[in-house]
């Protein structure tokens, strides 16, 4: 499971997402759309993104009571956070003219 959450943090490297634990209501809420930038900003992120916090997800979900994932919790919740609001911008543009449909089929694809 570290390794997995290992591989999701070196995504954001040089991202400072701390204010998502520390900072005001207005603060934490404009992180996760930089956290989103910041992926699709690198090649193949999103794909790259998606694939491990699934990954992180399940190694999670097995042993969420151990003390190694209860230190990591909330980071993981926050991956998770940004992975669904990829869904719901998903989401939304298939509403549209359906211009993201890579996004979407990376979802379907990685069962989320």
């Amino acid at each position: 499971m570290l390794a997995k959450y290992e591989v999701v943090k070196a995504l954001f490297h040089g991202f400072d997402y701390s204010s998502f634990f520390t900072g005001t209501p207005a603060q934490r809420v404009s992180v996760i759309p930089g956290a989103m930038d910041r992926i699709l900003g690198r090649e193949d992120g999103l794909e790259e993104y998606l694939k491990a916090v699934n990954e992180l997800a399940l190694a999670f979900a097995l042993c969420s009571s151990s003390d190694e994932a209860i230190a990591i919790r909330d980071e993981v919740g926050l991956f998770q956070a940004i992975r669904a609001a990829f869904a719901v911008s998903s989401f939304r543009c298939s509403l549209r003219l359906n211009p993201f449909r890579k996004i979407q089929q990376k979802f379907f694809e990685y069962n989320i």
